[in-house]
Protein backbone atom coordinates (compact mmCIF):
# COMPACT_ATOMS: atom_id res chain seq x y z
CA UNK A 1 0.00 0.00 0.00
CA UNK A 2 1.25 3.46 -0.60
CA UNK A 3 0.48 4.22 3.25
CA UNK A 4 0.33 1.38 6.14
CA UNK A 5 -2.78 0.84 6.88
CA UNK A 6 -4.19 0.19 10.10
CA UNK A 7 -8.09 0.43 10.20
CA UNK A 8 -9.81 -3.29 10.12
CA UNK A 9 -12.42 -1.80 7.95
CA UNK A 10 -10.19 -0.75 5.20
CA UNK A 11 -8.43 -4.18 5.60
CA UNK A 12 -11.56 -5.87 5.02
CA UNK A 13 -12.89 -4.11 1.77
CA UNK A 14 -8.99 -4.57 0.27
CA UNK A 15 -9.55 -8.10 1.45
CA UNK A 16 -13.07 -8.53 -0.48
CA UNK A 17 -11.89 -6.75 -3.60
CA UNK A 18 -9.13 -9.19 -3.64
CA UNK A 19 -11.10 -12.34 -2.64
CA UNK A 20 -13.62 -11.49 -5.99
CA UNK A 21 -10.69 -10.86 -8.21
CA UNK A 22 -8.79 -14.42 -7.29
CA UNK A 23 -12.36 -15.84 -7.51
CA UNK A 24 -13.32 -14.64 -10.60
CA UNK A 25 -9.95 -15.99 -12.46
CA UNK A 26 -10.63 -19.36 -10.79
CA UNK A 27 -14.11 -19.66 -12.43
CA UNK A 28 -12.45 -18.51 -15.92
CA UNK A 29 -10.88 -21.27 -15.78
CA UNK A 30 -13.98 -23.27 -14.52
CA UNK A 31 -11.83 -24.44 -11.50
CA UNK A 32 -12.71 -24.67 -7.61
CA UNK A 33 -10.41 -24.51 -4.86
CA UNK A 34 -10.14 -26.20 -1.71
CA UNK A 35 -7.25 -23.99 0.22
CA UNK A 36 -7.33 -20.16 0.87
CA UNK A 37 -3.82 -18.72 2.00
CA UNK A 38 -3.90 -15.02 2.99
CA UNK A 39 -0.55 -13.50 3.40
CA UNK A 40 -0.31 -10.27 5.56
CA UNK A 41 2.89 -8.20 5.34
CA UNK A 42 3.48 -5.94 8.41
CA UNK A 43 5.03 -2.43 8.47
CA UNK A 44 8.41 -3.96 10.05
CA UNK A 45 8.28 -6.24 7.04
CA UNK A 46 7.42 -9.06 9.72
CA UNK A 47 5.34 -11.61 6.68
CA UNK A 48 3.07 -13.95 7.83
CA UNK A 49 1.28 -17.00 5.73
CA UNK A 50 -2.01 -18.71 6.85
CA UNK A 51 -4.11 -21.45 5.02
CA UNK A 52 -6.91 -23.29 5.46
CA UNK A 53 -8.14 -26.14 3.52
CA UNK A 54 -12.22 -26.64 3.41
CA UNK A 55 -14.03 -28.81 1.17
CA UNK A 56 -14.89 -26.68 -1.14
CA UNK A 57 -14.74 -22.92 -2.27
CA UNK A 58 -17.33 -22.12 -4.58
CA UNK A 59 -18.06 -18.52 -4.45
CA UNK A 60 -16.67 -15.49 -3.42
CA UNK A 61 -18.58 -15.27 0.06
CA UNK A 62 -17.14 -18.92 0.88
CA UNK A 63 -13.37 -17.82 0.22
CA UNK A 64 -14.09 -14.13 1.90
CA UNK A 65 -15.52 -16.02 5.00
CA UNK A 66 -12.40 -18.33 5.19
CA UNK A 67 -10.02 -15.45 4.35
CA UNK A 68 -11.75 -12.96 6.49
CA UNK A 69 -11.37 -15.63 9.93
CA UNK A 70 -7.42 -16.14 8.91
CA UNK A 71 -7.64 -12.15 8.87
CA UNK A 72 -9.09 -11.39 12.39
CA UNK A 73 -7.54 -14.69 13.77
CA UNK A 74 -3.84 -13.38 12.58
CA UNK A 75 -3.88 -9.68 13.14
CA UNK A 76 -2.46 -8.34 16.42
CA UNK A 77 -4.33 -5.15 18.18
CA UNK A 78 -2.23 -1.81 16.87
CA UNK A 79 -0.68 -3.65 14.53
CA UNK A 80 -0.07 -1.50 10.94
CA UNK A 81 -0.42 -3.35 7.67
CA UNK A 82 1.81 -2.55 4.28
CA UNK A 83 0.66 -5.23 2.20
CA UNK A 84 -1.88 -8.32 2.14
CA UNK A 85 -2.32 -10.93 -0.79
CA UNK A 86 -4.92 -13.79 -1.22
CA UNK A 87 -4.18 -17.26 -2.93
CA UNK A 88 -6.65 -19.84 -4.04
CA UNK A 89 -4.99 -23.29 -4.47
CA UNK A 90 -5.53 -27.52 -4.21
CA UNK A 91 -7.90 -26.74 -7.56
CA UNK A 92 -10.42 -29.12 -8.70
CA UNK A 93 -11.41 -28.71 -12.16
CA UNK A 94 -15.18 -29.22 -12.69
CA UNK A 95 -14.90 -31.44 -15.69
CA UNK A 96 -13.13 -33.96 -13.10
CA UNK A 97 -15.61 -34.02 -10.57
CA UNK A 98 -17.79 -37.29 -9.58
CA UNK A 99 -21.67 -37.29 -9.39
CA UNK A 100 -20.75 -38.87 -5.78
CA UNK A 101 -19.25 -35.05 -5.02
CA UNK A 102 -21.91 -33.08 -6.51
CA UNK A 103 -23.48 -32.24 -3.16
CA UNK A 104 -19.53 -30.30 -2.85
CA UNK A 105 -19.89 -27.85 -5.16
CA UNK A 106 -23.71 -28.63 -6.27
CA UNK A 107 -26.04 -26.27 -7.64
CA UNK A 108 -26.63 -24.08 -4.53
CA UNK A 109 -28.50 -20.86 -4.12
CA UNK A 110 -24.93 -18.97 -3.27
CA UNK A 111 -23.39 -20.65 -6.56
CA UNK A 112 -26.34 -19.60 -8.64
CA UNK A 113 -26.06 -15.91 -7.00
CA UNK A 114 -22.27 -15.94 -8.08
CA UNK A 115 -22.85 -17.18 -11.34
CA UNK A 116 -25.28 -15.12 -12.37
CA UNK A 117 -23.02 -12.39 -10.99
CA UNK A 118 -19.87 -13.81 -13.30
CA UNK A 119 -22.51 -13.24 -16.07
CA UNK A 120 -23.24 -9.78 -15.44
CA UNK A 121 -19.57 -8.89 -15.46
CA UNK A 122 -19.07 -10.73 -18.25
CA UNK A 123 -21.18 -9.24 -19.96
CA UNK A 124 -20.96 -5.34 -18.53
CA UNK A 125 -17.52 -5.58 -17.15
CA UNK A 126 -16.48 -6.45 -13.57
CA UNK A 127 -17.52 -2.90 -12.29
CA UNK A 128 -20.73 -3.55 -12.92
CA UNK A 129 -21.70 -5.51 -9.66
CA UNK A 130 -19.77 -6.14 -6.84
CA UNK A 131 -19.87 -8.15 -3.50
CA UNK A 132 -21.02 -5.41 -0.33
CA UNK A 133 -17.61 -4.64 0.82
CA UNK A 134 -15.88 -4.54 -1.81
CA UNK A 135 -18.52 -2.11 -3.43
CA UNK A 136 -18.06 -0.23 -0.21
CA UNK A 137 -14.25 0.31 -0.86
CA UNK A 138 -14.79 0.83 -4.61
CA UNK A 139 -17.12 3.98 -3.71
CA UNK A 140 -14.62 5.36 -1.17
CA UNK A 141 -12.60 6.29 -3.61
CA UNK A 142 -15.50 7.43 -6.68
CA UNK A 143 -15.17 3.95 -8.10
CA UNK A 144 -11.78 3.98 -8.99
CA UNK A 145 -8.75 2.00 -7.41
CA UNK A 146 -5.11 2.36 -7.45
CA UNK A 147 -2.47 -0.22 -7.47
CA UNK A 148 0.86 0.57 -4.87
CA UNK A 149 1.93 -3.40 -3.69
CA UNK A 150 -1.70 -4.32 -3.92
CA UNK A 151 -5.10 -2.61 -4.15
CA UNK A 152 -5.71 0.36 -1.74
CA UNK A 153 -8.69 2.32 -0.77
CA UNK A 154 -8.71 4.38 2.27
CA UNK A 155 -11.52 5.69 4.18
CA UNK A 156 -11.11 9.24 4.49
Amino acid sequence: FPEDISEIEELLGVLAWLTEEVVHRLRAMNAEARTVQLKIRFSDFRTILRRKTTGGIATETDAYKSLKTLLMENLPEGRTVRQIGVTLSNLVYSESYLPVIEGIFGDTPRKRASDAAQQIQQRWGKEAIRWGQSAKCLLSKGNSMHVSYGPSCNFR
